[in-house]
């Protein structure tokens, strides 16, 4: 058995690059131990401290405590990474990131065990959402979309799955609705090649050609945009209680019922407006984000590529409230959610592939915190 002192040495010999495999391995056996857990954190904090150009011990003590939630509430998959370490340490050399060689082994590849989550009245896990949504015209006609294909596209042929199959013709002057039920997503293709993708529980109502002066389309719910350019007719988004006009750009809308409206601007520009009273628009430039509360606009610099994450199949959690974590886990898995009545929230950093099983996703939630979660039927209780 390794005493401290060998531990010490090991790891100072493994910052310095001169580690043998055979102690390498000691090494991470070691810290694989949750009861050796504070020992590593020391280590780090003494390195940290020791490499540091500036910054105080109050404020490394908050870098390690923010980088020990990220790392407890990731997991082994080769997409699950830790993202905010660098950019809250630009003081801190090489050397000490390569710590994150030990983070990597002890809490990327050694894999969480998820039979601590407890599944009660069910002999099935809760599989994650799919490709699923509904197409309504406005003469009444409704179509179940396939699972099988990933969207559809809109022109002037017709409604079309991007395979290729036809689905429909409507009218000249149709209007075309798609919406997504909890647990679905889909792309759309519209009639100007501007490409949307809808999050579960959403919609988007849209002409099905694009006539006259300006492009418009509702959306209720999220949507990720990427819109086709054409300066002589903006792409206007009508939302709750606001109003996205843009002419070419990517951006992620999220509107639900109950919640601050945000829009997160990663290229081109948006220009922000309410759609009752008298304030001025408030256009975003890339790497911006407006919060529409209801009364007013609020806009603050975020890494907008977290708001995205959904499209590439990941939920990323960067000091997001467990609340509005099961939020987003609810409506992709089709859960409710149960919070004990003296909850108390708690912020998470941690990126966890959308293509889990449900009991996969809580478990490395609840092995970064003191929160335990039982699955029933489709409902999540939450106990703290």
């Amino acid at each position: 058995m390794k005493t401290p002192t060998d531990i010490h040495d090991l790891f100072e010999k493994y910052l310095l690059g001169t580690i043998s495999k055979e102690e390498y391995d000691l090494m991470l056996h070691h810290f694989s131990l949750d009861s050796n857990r504070k020992n590593l954190h020391e280590l780090i904090l003494k390195s940290m401290k020791n490499e540091a150009n500036s910054g105080d011990d109050e404020e490394l003590g908050r870098i390690l405590r923010m980088t020990d939630k990220h790392i407890y509430g990731i997991t082994r998959t080769p997409k699950t990474k830790i993202f905010t370490f660098r950019k809250f340490m630009p003081y801190v050399s090489v050397a000490i990131l390569l710590i994150v060689g030990i983070f990597s082994y002890l809490y990327l590849i050694r894999p969480i065990d998820s039979t601590d989550i407890k599944t009660k009245k069910t002999v099935y896990d809760i599989m994650p959402g799919s490709n699923k949504a509904m197409l309504r015209l406005s003469n009444g006609e409704v179509y179940q979309l396939t699972n099988v294909a990933t969207g559809i596209s809109t022109g002037t042929e017709g409604i079309r799955y991007t395979q290729g199959e036809k689905i429909v013709i409507p009218n000249e002057n149709e209007t075309v609705s798609v919406s997504t039920p909890r647990g679905g997503q889909y792309r759309i293709v519209l009639a100007d090649g501007t490409k949307v993708i809808l999050n579960a529980e959403s919609s988007i109502v849209y002409p099905s050609l694009f006539r006259g002066s300006q492009r418009e389309v509702h959306i209720e719910g999220e949507a990720y945009l990427e819109v086709a350019h054409d300066a002589k007719k903006p792409f206007i988004v009508m939302s709750k209680g606001q109003k996205i006009t843009v002419l070419g750009t990517r951006f992620n809308l999220y509107s639900f019922a109950g919640e601050p409206v945000t829009t997160t601007l990663l290229s081109g520009k948006v220009e922000i407006s309410m759609r009752t009273g008298n304030s001025q628009p408030i256009k975003l430039t890339p790497g911006q984000q407006s919060i529409f509360s209801g009364s007013d606009i609020a806009v603050r610099e975020v890494e907008a590529s977290d708001y995205i994450g959904w499209t590439k199949d990941v939920f990323i959690f960067n000091d997001t409230k467990l609340t509005n974590i099961l939020r987003q886990i609810s409506r992709w898995y089709d859960v409710d959610v149960i919070f004990p009545t003296d909850f108390k929230d708690e912020s998470f950093y941690a990126e966890i592939p959308r293509n889990r099983k449900l009991s996969e996703v809580l478990g490395s939630l609840q092995h970064s915190s003191n929160f335990r979660f039982e699955i029933q039927g489709r409902r999540i209780i939450v106990k703290q």
